[in-house]
């Protein structure tokens, strides 16, 4: 018993002197990010983006090299963006009725991050999700959701907790997939993608080892928009 009560404190400081910094991180990097939002273009066409802070663009070292940025140039769109940091599936609805416009081109979802970390019933969050789909459906016929791929790989856990939230991305990446299809949804299955993040982590990471830098998001972007390529062929 005396080896294990050893053991488990020193996994303890071991856990503590990995995270703390990179929590401590985490707090300046929200706190210096403002969200991407862009108003009329030349072409008229529009894009709404809600979800969380990888929605929100936390991590990218200028508004201007987030997912929303990014999609919108490729769009020549308009960008409302209403995500938030620390956001979770149950705040998209709300999120989506915030918009300006009776109809969007295309409605970009960033979330389930949060819903994954903090061990939300992944029961209820799609039925969260399915609530929130259906209103995005009656905004914009394209719409995209994407969720955080393998979170369980970011270099901000220490061993063994990854596994843990590699699993619960898993589970939560079966319940996305099946309510996106119901409504017609595009999906981006970034568990399928490669796993280039982990390859160099400090490219690919800020300092927090959570959140994406703006070449990790690069990524995403282009991920995004080869779904709503792929959409608009007949």
């Amino acid at each position: 018993m005396k080896w294990i009560l050893l053991v488990l404190a020193v996994w303890g400081v071991y856990a503590y002197l990995h995270v703390a910094p990179r929590l401590r991180a985490a707090a300046v990097t929200v706190a210096q990010t403002k969200p991407y939002t862009r108003g009329e273009a030349p072409k008229g066409t529009a894009l709404l983006v809600v979800g969380d802070s990888t929605a929100y663009g936390v991590g990218a070292e200028t508004p201007a090299v987030s997912t929303a940025s990014r999609v919108g140039d490729a769009l020549g769109a308009s960008v409302e963006n209403y995500a938030r940091s620390g956001g979770k599936t149950r705040e998209v609805l709300a999120q989506l009725n915030k918009a300006q416009k009776e109809k969007y081109d295309v409605i970009l979802i960033q979330v389930g991050a949060n819903d994954i970390m903090q061990f939300s019933s992944s029961v209820q969050t799609q039925a969260e999700l399915d609530v929130a789909l259906q209103r995005a459906k009656e905004l914009s016929s394209t719409v995209v959701l994407l969720t955080c791929g393998d979170i369980g790989a970011a270099p901000l856990w220490p061993w063994p907790v990854g596994y843990l939230y590699t699993y619960r991305a898993q589970v939560l990446r079966e319940k996305f997939m099946s309510t996106a299809q119901k409504y017609g949804v595009h999906y981006v299955d970034l568990l399928t993608k490669p796993d280039t993040y982990s390859t160099d982590p400090a490219r690919y990471y800020v300092p927090d080892g959570l959140h994406l830098s703006g070449e990790g998001y690069a990524l995403w972007a282009q991920y995004i928009q080869e779904m709503i390529s792929h959409a608009d062929t007949p």
